[in-house]
């Protein structure tokens, strides 16, 4: 069945209409009593003038009304905040107690809609929360952010890893120079720790323990060593094989020695083979790994000695398996050869000599008394992604998709200094993030989750199928309704704090909630990128839209009102 739809033209049809009828009847109605032709005709035209009168009360005429800016008080906004010249002043929920005089709104959309004629928005304070930024799209946007405050203000890790593996914290601590991180294991024991300098940046690694939801703990101390911040780290760790790793090495050297013993710490299953020389090899197996022995490990990392010892014969072997899912990584530890440049530019890779420094100056390393080193080559792929850079950003190592599985290029020796220069954790987080870059794709993925969500703030969930569901901690069930037409996502609005559960048929992947007002500088941080990208990404102009208003009912009522009782009274029957 279709809906009517009143549209200005059919109103107007209506009350024509209906005026013709009344007339009708007022005119038979004043002939049979007998009234004069003058007032009959004032009787036949009275409802042809209330309808018109009734027209401007249903349909209000409009009013042109100037342009107006809205300023916009979030969290954080000074309360010497006012408005100017062609400004009104309005304050979101996290504001309205701070601006009592303010126009008190539930959301930036009941501003608009109530000024209508607003062409511009002012965003001041700590910015707009995700329920408004829809709202602000379109519009020229100046954004006048307050300072962060002092704490964690930026926190990034994994929301969940694999028994066993190594996993790290990044973030920043806004004003917080001269002190401490510590990262702390479920157990409260110290399991990394570092400085903070001017910039506030760290990264802190550890390795996940058994499988499980595991609470973590960043904490922090000023440059006294007194506690000021504590911050829980939600991880859920997997169970599952660890991945397979060997290495094949053209001899016994500090850097493969310093790579197994990080495996082994990282709860990898590790294979090796060295060469020895004169036919003379150590390690789990002889010779080249065949098809089969590649099929059953996930990444292989070797050195460009072992690399030429495969022969033609041995890398077709190997790129089969590559395009099955295997990783490569390849160690430059030499100058190579005019063959070798050819036999990896087949593989997609090109090599220029460089005038660069033999030694590596890695990003957080500061000013180490030993550094890594590198060959004097500058890396190229047409297709290749970073894996790793310097600090001047000059890439250290490049990889790039072959088939289902990815090979990389290596350009960075002596990385075990990191470990005898006192930044263990630097080490096994450049090999953790190679390895967990390059492994052989594991199979049955569980469905992505937040690493932070929040009580009170949609949270999304993508590429769901149609009988995914959420666990609360109390164990109540929320259905979510995927949108087809994006993506498969859904929106969740968590109401409690503490772990989720997102089930499907398939699987279950655990997310932990914050409450609201848990990590408050990570919560203003976000909500001032995002509405600084609002801001870098908003029109300069609004649109050239003539705004109006719709005019005052009141005096056409009015009117309406005194012309009805003199038409009643004209109508009256004589005494």
């Amino acid at each position: 069945m279709r809906e009517l739809v009143l549209t200005p033209s059919l109103l107007a049809g209506l009350l024509a209409a209906i005026a013709s009828l009344a007339a009708l009847r007022a005119g038979w109605s004043a002939r049979r009593r007998g009234d004069g032709l003058p007032r009959r005709l004032l009787l036949v035209l009275a409802p042809f003038a209330l309808a018109a009168l009734l027209w401007p009360v249903l349909m209000p005429p409009p009013n042109a009304v100037a342009p107006l800016r809205l300023v916009v008080a979030t969290a954080g906004a000074p309360a010497s905040l006012a408005a100017g010249d062609g400004e009104r002043l309005v304050a979101l929920p996290e504001a309205a107690a701070a601006f009592p005089a303010a126009l008190h709104v539930p959301d930036l959309g009941s501003a608009l809609r109530r000024h209508p004629e607003a062409r511009a928005l002012r965003i001041v304070g700590s910015g707009l929360p995700a329920r408004d930024r829809d709202a602000a799209a379109g519009l020229p946007l100046h954004f006048e952010p307050a300072a962060l405050p002092a704490g964690l203000v930026e926190l990034r890790m994994p929301a969940r890893i694999a028994a066993g593996r190594r996993w790290t914290v990044r973030g920043r601590v806004e004003g917080g120079a001269g002190g401490t991180l510590e990262l702390r294991d479920p157990a409260g024991a110290v399991v990394a720790s570092r400085t903070l300098d001017a910039t506030g940046e760290f990264a802190l690694t550890a390795t996940a323990g058994f499988p499980g939801h595991s609470d973590w703990t960043l904490r922090r101390r000023d440059a006294g060593g007194e506690v000021v911040e504590t911050a829980n780290l939600p991880l859920q760790v997997e169970a599952g094989a660890p991945l397979r790793l060997l290495v094949l090495a053209g001899g016994i050297d500090p850097e493969s020695k310093y790579l197994r013993r990080w495996a082994l710490d990282a709860g990898l299953a590790l294979g090796r083979q060295a060469s020895l020389g004169g036919g003379v090899e150590v390690g789990d197996f002889a010779g080249s790994p065949t098809a089969a022995q590649l099929a059953e490990i996930d990444l292989l990392i070797l050195d460009d000695r072992r690399w030429s010892a495969l022969g033609p014969g041995g890398r077709e072997t190997l790129r089969a398996a590559v395009r099955d899912g295997l990783g490569v990584l390849l160690r430059l530890t030499a100058e190579p050869t005019e063959s070798e440049r050819a036999g990896l530019r087949d593989w997609g890779f090109e090599l220029m000599p460089a005038a660069l420094p033999r030694e590596v100056d890695l990003p957080g390393a500061g000013a180490a008394a030993v550094k890594p080193t590198r060959r004097p080559l500058r890396l190229a792929a047409a297709d290749g992604a970073l894996l790793q850079a310097d600090a001047a950003g000059e890439p250290l190592a490049l990889w790039r998709a072959e088939g289902r599985g990815r090979v990389a290029l290596w350009n960075l020796g002596a990385s075990f200094r990191l470990q005898l220069a006192g930044h263990g954790d630097m080490h096994g987080e450049l090999w953790a993030h190679a390895v967990t870059t390059l492994a052989r794709a594991r199979g049955g993925a569980l469905p992505a989750v937040p690493v932070f969500a929040r009580v009170g703030e949609r949270a999304v969930f993508c590429d769901l199928p149609a009988e995914a569901r959420i666990i609360a901690p109390d164990g109540g069930e929320t259905a979510l309704l995927a949108d087809a037409t994006a993506a498969g996502c859904a929106g969740f609005w968590p109401v409690a704090a503490g772990w989720h559960a997102l089930q499907t048929d398939d699987a279950t992947a655990s997310f932990h909630v914050l409450g609201e007002d848990e990590l408050p500088g990570l919560a203003a941080s976000e909500r001032r990128e995002a509405t600084l990208a609002l801001a870098a990404n908003a029109p300069a102009t609004a649109p050239a839209v003539a705004t109006t208003t719709p005019g005052p009912r009141w005096p056409w009522l009015l009117a309406w009102l005194l012309l009805a009782a003199l038409a009643w009274w004209l109508e009256r029957p004589k005494p």
